[in-house]
């Protein structure tokens, strides 16, 4: 009788505990590919930059758009920073500008990394997550590029294009390139 109720309760304990790390693991690790799609207008929003202006993506129409999502605490984050400023350095006169969102950080943190590493593109901070939704945002670093129209690009993968609106992980200099040219003006 004891042993039975022994066993109840730890079958009980561990659907519980696999509820739990599955909802856990989902929050943390999925990404919806169904919220926006290439082809889609990239969804609007409104955030602050480090200068304390209001920035709109929709006023970035008629540029080609980096949209990156990353965070301080990310170290692939961390070392594509460098790069994309690079690339908006070199293309910015053609039209290209970069949104970088970082999500759920201090101005102060944010500005200090900025500084660090002699961003001058617009990093824009969204400390309420407002934006992770509406993009499927999950692992980051994340990336899409916008066409100067607001439509969003697919991503290329190892020479093909496939049908995810989504960059995820470090950017390098080939993917970078490779898509910078598909949405410059």
């Amino acid at each position: 009788m004891r042993s039975s109720r022994t066993t109840i309760r730890v079958i009980i304990l561990l659907i519980l505990f696999t509820a739990v790390g599955y909802t856990i693991s989902r929050t943390l690790f999925y990404n919806d590919y169904n919220a926006i799609n290439p082809g889609d207008l990239a969804p609007d929003f409104t955030l602050t930059t480090l200068d304390g202006l209001k920035l709109k993506l929709s006023d970035t129409k008629g540029k080609g758009v980096i949209l990156n999502f990353w965070g301080t605490y990310c170290p692939p984050c961390v070392t594509e920073m460098p790069l994309i400023e690079e690339k908006y350095q070199k293309y910015k006169d053609q039209g290209l500008t970069v949104v970088a969102v970082n999500i759920a950080e201090n101005k102060i943190t944010v500005d200090r990394f900025a500084h660090r590493y002699g961003l001058t593109f617009p990093i824009v901070l969204d400390s309420k997550r407002e934006t992770i939704d509406p993009y499927g945002i999950g692992p980051m670093p994340a990336t899409l590029f916008i066409r100067p129209d607001g439509t969003i690009i697919p991503i290329e993968m190892q020479g093909k294009q496939t049908d995810r609106p989504i960059f995820e992980g470090q950017l390098t200099d080939k993917v970078l390139e490779d898509h910078i040219r598909k949405i410059l003006p």
